[in-house]
Protein backbone atom coordinates (compact mmCIF):
# COMPACT_ATOMS: atom_id res chain seq x y z
CA UNK A 1 0.00 0.00 0.00
CA UNK A 2 1.18 3.69 -0.75
CA UNK A 3 2.17 6.27 1.39
CA UNK A 4 0.44 8.47 3.07
CA UNK A 5 -2.50 6.44 2.87
CA UNK A 6 -5.83 7.60 0.49
CA UNK A 7 -8.96 6.34 0.51
CA UNK A 8 -8.10 5.89 -3.37
CA UNK A 9 -5.35 4.09 -2.12
CA UNK A 10 -7.17 1.71 0.27
CA UNK A 11 -9.99 0.52 -2.13
CA UNK A 12 -7.36 -0.50 -4.39
CA UNK A 13 -6.31 -2.78 -1.59
CA UNK A 14 -9.76 -3.95 -0.23
CA UNK A 15 -10.44 -4.98 -4.30
CA UNK A 16 -7.25 -6.00 -4.67
CA UNK A 17 -8.12 -8.66 -2.08
CA UNK A 18 -11.34 -9.40 -3.78
CA UNK A 19 -13.40 -8.06 -0.65
CA UNK A 20 -17.13 -7.18 -0.36
CA UNK A 21 -17.59 -3.75 -0.96
CA UNK A 22 -19.96 -3.15 1.62
CA UNK A 23 -18.31 -3.26 4.71
CA UNK A 24 -15.33 -0.63 2.94
CA UNK A 25 -18.58 1.60 2.05
CA UNK A 26 -20.04 1.44 5.64
CA UNK A 27 -16.30 1.96 7.35
CA UNK A 28 -15.47 4.80 4.95
CA UNK A 29 -19.06 6.68 5.23
CA UNK A 30 -18.35 6.05 9.42
CA UNK A 31 -14.79 8.22 8.76
CA UNK A 32 -12.99 5.21 10.57
CA UNK A 33 -9.43 5.89 9.94
CA UNK A 34 -7.60 4.98 6.66
CA UNK A 35 -4.71 2.89 8.83
CA UNK A 36 -7.53 1.17 10.54
CA UNK A 37 -8.82 -0.19 7.13
CA UNK A 38 -5.49 -0.95 5.56
CA UNK A 39 -4.76 -2.45 8.71
CA UNK A 40 -7.01 -4.74 8.05
CA UNK A 41 -6.27 -5.32 4.59
CA UNK A 42 -2.69 -6.34 5.58
CA UNK A 43 -4.24 -9.30 8.10
CA UNK A 44 -5.35 -11.19 5.02
CA UNK A 45 -8.60 -13.32 5.77
CA UNK A 46 -8.55 -12.21 9.73
CA UNK A 47 -8.93 -9.15 8.68
CA UNK A 48 -11.48 -9.26 6.27
CA UNK A 49 -13.41 -11.03 9.65
CA UNK A 50 -12.50 -8.70 11.41
CA UNK A 51 -13.98 -6.29 9.66
CA UNK A 52 -17.05 -7.84 9.02
CA UNK A 53 -17.10 -8.06 12.71
CA UNK A 54 -16.39 -4.53 13.93
CA UNK A 55 -17.70 -2.24 11.28
CA UNK A 56 -21.44 -3.11 11.91
CA UNK A 57 -20.87 -2.61 15.84
CA UNK A 58 -19.42 0.82 14.44
CA UNK A 59 -22.06 1.62 12.79
CA UNK A 60 -25.00 0.59 15.43
CA UNK A 61 -22.84 2.61 17.76
CA UNK A 62 -22.68 5.92 15.54
CA UNK A 63 -26.30 5.37 14.26
CA UNK A 64 -28.25 3.02 16.52
CA UNK A 65 -30.31 3.73 19.46
CA UNK A 66 -27.15 3.32 21.95
CA UNK A 67 -24.53 5.46 21.22
CA UNK A 68 -20.67 5.32 21.56
CA UNK A 69 -17.84 7.59 20.90
CA UNK A 70 -14.43 8.63 21.58
CA UNK A 71 -14.17 10.37 25.24
CA UNK A 72 -13.10 14.04 25.26
CA UNK A 73 -12.10 16.82 27.63
CA UNK A 74 -15.61 17.61 28.06
CA UNK A 75 -16.23 13.84 29.80
CA UNK A 76 -13.52 15.50 32.81
CA UNK A 77 -15.42 15.33 35.81
CA UNK A 78 -17.73 12.45 34.80
CA UNK A 79 -14.82 10.44 34.34
CA UNK A 80 -13.38 11.56 37.11
CA UNK A 81 -16.55 10.52 39.22
CA UNK A 82 -16.53 6.95 37.86
CA UNK A 83 -13.21 6.26 39.09
CA UNK A 84 -14.26 7.78 42.18
CA UNK A 85 -16.76 5.65 42.49
CA UNK A 86 -15.22 2.80 41.09
CA UNK A 87 -13.39 1.61 43.88
CA UNK A 88 -11.95 -2.27 44.35
CA UNK A 89 -11.06 -4.88 47.20
CA UNK A 90 -7.27 -5.43 47.44
CA UNK A 91 -7.06 -7.92 50.59
CA UNK A 92 -8.85 -6.47 53.18
CA UNK A 93 -8.54 -2.91 52.29
CA UNK A 94 -10.95 -0.94 49.45
CA UNK A 95 -9.09 1.16 47.16
CA UNK A 96 -10.72 4.22 45.48
CA UNK A 97 -8.56 5.84 42.97
CA UNK A 98 -8.96 9.59 42.47
CA UNK A 99 -8.03 11.41 38.87
CA UNK A 100 -9.36 14.72 39.52
CA UNK A 101 -8.47 17.75 38.86
CA UNK A 102 -7.27 15.84 35.16
CA UNK A 103 -8.79 12.36 35.10
CA UNK A 104 -7.38 11.90 31.68
CA UNK A 105 -3.33 13.40 32.56
CA UNK A 106 -2.27 9.17 32.57
CA UNK A 107 -3.60 8.52 29.66
CA UNK A 108 -1.98 11.34 27.78
CA UNK A 109 1.10 10.23 28.65
CA UNK A 110 0.27 6.66 26.81
CA UNK A 111 0.51 6.85 22.71
CA UNK A 112 -2.63 5.97 20.97
CA UNK A 113 -5.01 5.83 23.70
CA UNK A 114 -8.74 5.29 23.04
CA UNK A 115 -11.18 5.90 25.75
CA UNK A 116 -14.46 4.98 24.29
CA UNK A 117 -17.60 6.04 25.96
Amino acid sequence: MTNPLSVDSVRGAWKAAGWPDDPLVTALRLNLPLRLLAGWVEQGRQGLERAQWLVPQAEELTFGTLRGREASAQDNDRFADLWANADEQVGDWRITVRREPNAFAQFRLQENVSIPV
